[in-house]
């Protein structure tokens, strides 16, 4: 089977990095779905990212990337 989609998860919440590994391989075979200690979507043609503890420096990184993204959460004095 080939891979469809290569999505990439950063968030400090241990849980729901856990979690969404776990469940996004359910929805189809063919996401590969891993998760990374730093923001990094060098590989990713989707990220999701817990956004509550990014700096802004990270939150402006975010904005320039060119590929779809999930955020979770609220980023602070925004």
């Amino acid at each position: 089977m080939k891979l469809e989609v290569r999505v990439v998860i950063y968030t400090q919440d241990r849980e729901l990095r856990a979690w969404l590994v776990d469940e996004l391989p359910l929805i189809s075979p063919t996401i590969e779905a891993r998760a990374v200690d730093a923001l990094d979507a060098a590989t990713a043609q989707l990220l999701i990212v817990g956004i509550d503890t990014l700096t802004l420096a990270e939150i402006d990184r975010l904005r320039a990337l060119t590929i779809p993204i999930i955020a979770i959460g609220a980023a602070r004095g925004q």
